[in-house]
């Protein structure tokens, strides 16, 4: 039996490495492995205290084996706590080091201690474990919504959609304060609780308002349009078959971390929410508490590679992916009279020079620059996944200007971080001109002296500056 052990450890490990599996079963894997190899460590260091198990001391690298021993064990248990990101990468490059070190050492021994012993029977034993191991680590799909039979749903009018083209459970896709408070993303978690993507459904007001409005003026499917960016977990979860209830939790979700990071694909950049959502890699114990919950963590520490191609597909990092919400139009069927542009900062950005895709642009900065280079600009953090200390900012700064300043969001924090980055040079003001008694006088190159009670027409010239699109942005018949 403890051959067999052996060499399951051995074959587990060598698929973990060797491969680039990040589906279930890897992850199911890993926990094997552990548990396997913390049983083995615990079953030798008990009999190693009874007795049974004595170094002589006979073998001169009989000492050298169990001093290896120990190294792999006790990075093991290390590996539990750190994950395998960071410094735990380092961590797990010495457990596999010492890992290696010892089974030759110890098959070394093996040999010298007896002659008939044959190494052969143990490394074909090992090998038919790797391959059935191989056969089930790639013929398990790792997609959340593949092979299973669900009901179709509409989502009419909004053009989005899942990856199923059912509903999506809304605790699948409302968990952001999970993130913040595993120990894995605390930082990217208070940056979002400070930004309109936390705010963005009934814990708005400008929303509210809006959908209350239309709620009372259409039918209340026509809520599902805006509901596909503001509201996506009530969308996705069936909650806004009918009229929206503003009192539930999932009303006040906001944008979570699980819709935006979720989004599969956008087919066009017609925007309006045109993006398809998938539910997030389910790990064991996923929705468990107490003890599980914490085996849960260690898991995604230790094998995040299903978690991190799950929450960072290639197109969150182009401008498109921030076009799907932030290019919005209004279509008969919503507002009953006809098409409206409702905002459209990609095109804003593809027409300026920032994007190096204008013709006619008069500025070009050294490099194109996008929606994150911007709104998204590197910050110090030491959450998990950070690069060399630094994560994109999820605070998504000035994406709303007004909403620091309410007083039922009131955040002198966010206000000032706004106020800030609105004065790094966005835009200028030049007073060019101006109208004295029915009078141009322009340009305005010397002091110009008014008397009081005097009418006075300004000429002014407001142009952007260190902006990728119109000054201001957002929604065009609020501006």
């Amino acid at each position: 039996m403890i051959r067999f052990i052996f060499s399951f450890q051995i074959a587990s490990a060598l698929f973990l490495q060797l491969t680039d599996s990040a589906n279930t079963f890897s992850i199911y894997l890993a926990l094997t492995h552990t548990i396997i190899g913390l049983v083995l460590v615990g079953v030798i260091f008990i009999q190693f205290m009874q007795k049974k198990i004595e170094i002589t001391g006979e073998f001169p690298l009989e000492r050298v084996s169990v001093i290896l021993f120990c190294l792999t064990s006790i990075s093991s248990i290390g590996l539990l706590f750190v994950g395998t990101t960071g410094f735990g990468s380092a961590l797990l490059f010495f457990h596999i080091v010492t890992a290696v070190l010892f089974l030759i050492i110890f098959v070394f021994s093996l040999i010298n201690f007896d002659q008939s012993w044959s190494l052969k029977p143990h490394v074909l034993q090992t090998s038919l474990i790797f391959t059935v191991l191989l056969i089930g680590g790639f013929s398990i799909d790792n997609s959340s919504s593949d092979n299973i039979h669900i009901e179709k749903a509409s989502f009419v009018p909004s053009p989005g959609t899942t990856a199923s083209g059912g509903y999506i459970a809304a605790e699948s896709i409302n968990r952001s304060a999970r993130c913040g408070t595993s120990g894995c993303h605390p930082d990217i978690y208070a940056q979002w609780s400070q930004s309109a993507h936390r705010f963005s459904s009934f814990n708005n007001p400008f929303y509210k308002a809006s959908v209350e409005y239309l709620i009372l003026t259409s039918d209340t499917t026509t809520v599902r349009w805006c509901g596909s960016c503001h509201d996506p977990v009530m969308l996705y979860s069936g909650l806004m078959e009918s009229s929206p209830d503003e009192t539930i939790p999932e009303a006040h979700a906001g944008i979570t971390c699980e819709t935006c990071h979720g989004m599969v694909d956008i087919p066009d950049i017609t925007g309006n929410a045109n993006y398809v959502l998938d539910e997030p890699v389910t790990y064991p114990f996923s929705y468990s508490g107490g003890m599980l919950a914490n085996v849960n963590k260690m898991l995604i520490k230790m094998k995040p590679e299903a978690h991190r191609q799950g929450m960072l597909n290639p197109i969150h990092t182009g401008e498109k992916f921030c076009a799907t919400c932030h290019k919005v139009s209004l279509d008969v069927e919503i507002n009953h009279y006809k098409w409206l542009r409702g905002q459209d900062e990609y095109d804003a950005w593809q027409a300026s020079g920032i994007s190096y895709n204008a013709v006619a642009s008069f500025y070009n900065p050294p490099i194109p620059l996008d929606c994150r280079n911007c709104h998204m600009v590197e910050v110090p953090s030491s959450d998990m996944g950070n690069d060399w200390g630094t994560v994109k900012s999820h605070y998504f700064t000035a994406a709303n200007t007004a909403l620091p300043s309410l007083p039922e969001l009131r955040n002198d924090e966010w206000l000032k971080r706004t106020s800030q980055f609105l004065k790094n040079n966005r835009a200028s003001v030049d007073i060019f001109g101006a109208v004295v008694d029915g009078k141009l006088i322009a340009p305005l190159n010397k002091t110009l002296y008014v008397k009081p009670g005097q009418k006075i027409r300004l000429e002014v010239v407001v142009r952007t500056r260190n902006i990728g699109h119109t000054f201001p942005g957002g929604t065009i018949d609020s501006n």
